[in-house]
């Protein structure tokens, strides 16, 4: 029995191929304790949808902090460097209100 106390599931192969049971407690507080002793001794059995998905490797999930492919359109960049999204800010502008710069 592998007990996992973190905020994210992990993808380790091994785990899966050498423990029978896998318990990932997230972040139990201050009753962690006796809620992990209630499910070993059979006192509590957890059921129901888990609320995340549990990758068997890595590459099953490529969803990374710099992971950029993606269907939609992120933007059309010109060639000042600006990134115009769905809306312009000049259309976020009021007509009589006049543009200042900042210093």
């Amino acid at each position: 029995m592998f007990v996992l106390s973190m905020g994210k599931p992990i993808t380790d192969v091994w785990l899966s191929e050498t423990s029978s049971t896998l318990i990932q407690q997230f972040y139990p507080s201050e009753q962690g304790g006796h809620a992990l002793a209630d499910v070993r001794s059979g006192d509590y059995h957890p059921s129901g949808k888990l609320f995340v998905s549990f990758p068997r490797y890595v590459g099953d999930l490529p969803i990374y902090y710099d992971y950029l492919d993606s269907s939609h359109d992120s933007g059309t960049k010109y060639d000042n460097r600006h990134l115009y999204l769905a809306t312009m800010w000049k259309s976020l502008m009021s007509p009589h209100q006049e543009s200042t710069e900042v210093a």
